[in-house]
């Protein structure tokens, strides 16, 4: 290939198809393990992760810990129940947020206190001894209403814009499976019993409804909007099936199950047994194969996974489904780098390819990831606090990264990448990109933004993306995108990718970019 561009005084950017490389450690927090145990993980499959506060997320599976203050979250392939002390059961379905605000199995007057609060996506529970007592503070909050029980099991679910325009409301759906429900709302109060569906609006009434529409709370076909109330279950619960499982209750030996159907996590309908663990957190990263090329972001969901080294080894990617890089050689292993900027971070990427050419089939011929712990991510706050003080516009360069890897089979260098961003202007305003291939002699240059309008914004979480990129011939075009580290944004993880525009040829990479004197 001939050279295509070279980057002028000020660089260039373009659009993206690669999100920001976020990541986060495994550990458990601190706090966690100091606060109170209130219930257990009885089955866990997909990436189900709890935090603490600001603490770093740590993975679950069968028979971890729930703690008091726990907020406990579901992918969009997750699936959880957990066996609290008193005997409670609450089944987290994907896409879901659930919080432990309170849990006392019995207070100074004699009575059981627990105070949750369900956030995000649907969620089934059986109550357990607490809230069988007019001694008990039970109470399930949700952005609508606070639901109160005098010994039950219902169901929730959240109608969120997406579901409305499939023929739902906005709001919060509910199910009484057994016993009776209070709910409280702005709108006022209302009570629903066995085998009633309830609607509450966002600032209005509880109203009680036939049933929901199709879809929601497991409805299906003729059960739907104006149909009847045979949707309403069997709430019994029964013993794991396996004595293997013996010990996963609270007191070693009560191990029943919510959902008798949900018995591990090997669950059909999830697809094959993928690699390594779930890793709690965000994930940066990009692959490339005849299916295209993408990266996934995923703060506080998404199924990434590790292996026993802490090398990523598969990722679900937005639009793709789950990546698998655990059959590809992995090369020079993981690297930390800890720039000398005003506040010290570090961040540890890897690559992975393919021995052979891209297939024609679909397989996956290169797999870059790289992590940070999410403490190391430049704030909101912190960028409003930049924005206010910048005068000047600062230039970002290349301090390293994994092997850029081509759609060819080989790998590129870096030779230069620059980022020119005006933080008071919150615009990327010039990007520039140089790739060489040493081996075949071939070289890609493209850039964006040296005259014209600024190519990019920086979001106000600190995040940036930019796009337009382009050599001078018009071969090739790309796009970044990336997230600001530190607490006066010293460095940024950056991913890219360039494409041959009238052609088959990519190439992705991901740096870590430090400002430049």
């Amino acid at each position: 290939m001939s050279r295509q561009g070279t980057p002028q005084h000020r660089p260039q950017a373009g659009p993206l198809l690669l999100a920001a490389l976020l990541a986060c450690t495994l550990f458990m927090p601190l706090n966690a393990s100091a606060a109170e145990q209130v219930g257990r993980v009885l089955v866990a499959t997909g990436s189900v992760t709890a935090e603490q506060g600001d603490a770093s997320a740590r993975a679950l599976g069968r028979r971890d810990t729930i703690y008091a203050g726990d907020r406990v979250r579901t992918s969009a392939r997750g699936r959880v129940q957990i066996r609290f002390q008193d005997g409670a059961l609450i089944d987290l379905n994907p896409s879901s947020t659930f919080e432990v605000e309170e849990y006392a199995s019995e207070d100074e007057d004699g009575g059981g206190s627990a105070v949750m609060s369900f956030l995000k996506g649907a969620m089934r529970t059986i109550t357990g001894a607490i809230g069988g007592s007019r001694d008990d503070t039970y109470q399930m909050n949700t952005t609508v209403a606070t639901i109160g029980v005098r010994g039950t099991a219902y169901a929730l679910e959240y109608c969120d814009t997406e579901c409305a325009q499939d023929g739902g409301r906005e709001g919060l759906y509910g199910r009484v499976d057994d016993g009776d429900v209070e709910v409280d709302s702005p709108g006022g109060t209302g009570a629903f019993s066995e085998a009633q569906y309830f609607f509450v609006p966002e600032g209005g009434p509880a109203e009680r409804i036939v049933a929901p529409p199709d879809g929601i709370l497991e409805g299906e076909g003729e059960t739907g909007a104006g149909g009847g109330d045979d949707r309403i279950e069997d709430v019994s619960i029964r013993p794991l099936a396996t004595g293997a499982e013996e010990g996963l209750g609270i007191d070693g030996n009560d191990t029943d199950l919510l959902d008798p159907d949900f018995e591990s996590a090997d669950i059909t309908d999830l697809g094959p047994v993928r690699p390594g663990t779930s890793f709690a957190g965000g994930f940066g990263g990009a692959f490339l194969g005849s299916s295209g090329f993408a990266v996934y972001e995923a703060p506080n969901g998404g199924d990434v996974r590790t292996d026993d080294q802490r090398r990523i080894v598969g990722a679900e990617f937005e639009g793709f489904g789950f990546v698998d890089a655990s059959d590809l050689e992995h090369a020079g292993g993981s690297t930390t780098f800890n720039p000398e900027l005003e506040s010290e971070f570090s961040v540890s990427w890897g690559n992975w390819s393919s021995q052979a050419p891209l297939e024609e089939d679909g397989g996956v011929d290169g797999f870059l990831y790289a992590v940070t712990d999410p403490a190391n991510l430049t704030t909101a706050d912190e960028v409003n606090v930049i924005a206010e003080n910048a005068e000047f516009s600062r230039f970002y360069g290349d301090r390293g990264g994994p092997a850029v890897i081509g759609s060819e089979g080989g790998n590129w260098q870096v030779d230069n990448i620059q980022v020119l961003v005006s933080f008071s202007d919150a615009a990327i305003e010039a990007a520039s990109i140089d790739l060489s291939d040493t081996t075949a002699g071939d070289f890609i240059s493209v850039s964006a933004g040296i005259e014209g309008p600024d190519i990019g914004v920086v979001n106000p979480d600190g995040s940036f993306s930019a796009d337009g990129l382009s050599d001078i011939d018009g071969v090739f075009d790309g796009e970044l995108e990336g997230h600001f580290l530190g607490t006066n944004a010293e460095g940024a993880l950056t991913a890219f990718e360039i494409r041959e525009v009238d052609g088959e040829r990519r190439i992705v990479g991901a740096r870590l970019l430090q400002p430049l004197d």
